[in-house]
């Protein structure tokens, strides 16, 4: 699908608020029957039509991610009148840090979790063997369902190009770096192993319910315990929770703190955890059934609109490095 241009659409629905915009359920105006889509208007006030046209043209480079099922397919991008219009594939069930607020359970299952896993891992390889980019976003809000049992990523280096334009603060993306990220080496700059970093704070969270991550009283005090505090993996509430030797050693090979250590996406895909299985969307959708609505792929799902797409927190367009003093 190629869209030529804004006036081919029309607003179906309100779909939730991101930072600086709005995000929208959309419709071809020709075409009222054609399959729903997903429309992120972001405001750029402050940043100069030069920047704006240079964000455009690098956000029009990922449609190039539209041959891989893990990621989140981009329609295209537009600028007109300081707003950035960026029009993707309609994720209808929503990221999963909403999906476990609504489990019965609160938490995934192992089975799902290496679904995710390698979804997010082909997701990833897929970014950085044919479009020489790395995620450096990697969390639950930016990981979407969809009635089918899909699992795709989101917001790929979209954000990466947008923080050069804006001057904002890292709240929130934080709590998914990689200490490499935070207090990085002079003259190193960190690789994909970032992102599995990132993947396993996911994965823990998703298994357990919660962020793996004890609340620290400001950020400073979060970045410090990241960087030289114990691993998830490390803490008593996840040697207790009865994981399986191949999840278990799976989250272990995340969590080398120096990142050389680290596995790299492909050694992960091929890891005990997940090596031996394949997508499989009835998994997904099985639990999602089960646990979060029954109805999910049926023709009528009781979906909550405002679920389909996550709400932004106050970093979601942001990716650059943080620093500890």
């Amino acid at each position: 699908m190629v869209l030529a241009s804004l006036d081919d659409v029309i607003k179906v629905a309100a779909r939730g608020r991101v930072i600086q915009g709005a995000v929208y359920e959309i419709t071809l105006k020709d075409r009222p029957d054609a399959a729903a889509m997903a429309m992120k208007e972001i405001e750029l006030q402050q940043t100069n039509e030069a920047s704006c046209v240079q964000i455009v043209r690098e956000l029009d480079i990922l449609k190039r991610g539209k041959n891989c099922p893990f990621i989140v397919e981009f329609y295209g991008a537009f600028y007109k009148e300081c707003t950035i219009s960026i029009v993707m594939e309609l994720m209808d069930v929503g990221s999963w840090d909403k999906l476990l607020k609504r489990a019965k359970d609160g938490k995934a299952t192992e089975a799902v979790v290496a679904q995710v896993a390698i979804s997010v891992l082909g997701g990833l390889q897929f970014l950085k063997d044919h479009l020489k980019i790395i995620h450096r976003d990697i969390k639950p809000s930016n990981i979407l369902a969809n009635t089918k049992g899909e699992v795709k990523v989101c917001d790929f280096s979209v954000s990466g190009e947008l923080h050069k334009s804006m001057a904002r603060t890292y709240t929130g993306t934080f709590y998914y770096m990689a200490p490499e990220r935070i207090r990085p080496k002079k003259s190193k700059e960190y690789d994909v192993r970032s992102d599995v970093w990132s993947l396993g704070v996911t994965l823990v969270e998703l298994s357990m319910g919660n962020y793996p991550y004890p609340k620290e009283s400001n950020v400073y005090a979060m970045l410090s315990h990241i960087v030289n505090g114990p691993t998830p993996v490390e803490m008593d509430a996840y040697k207790e929770a009865g994981f399986t030797p191949a999840f278990v050693s799976f989250c272990e090979s995340c969590f080398h703190k120096d990142a050389d250590n680290r596995s790299t996406n492909k050694e992960l895909m091929e890891h005990d955890f997940v090596g031996a299985l394949s997508a499989d969307k009835s998994v997904v959708l099985a639990w999602l059934r089960e646990q979060v609505d029954s109805t999910i792929g049926t023709a009528a799902p009781a979906l909550a609109a405002a679920a389909a797409l996550p709400e932004a927190t106050a970093s979601d367009e942001l990716k650059g490095p943080a620093t500890v003093p």
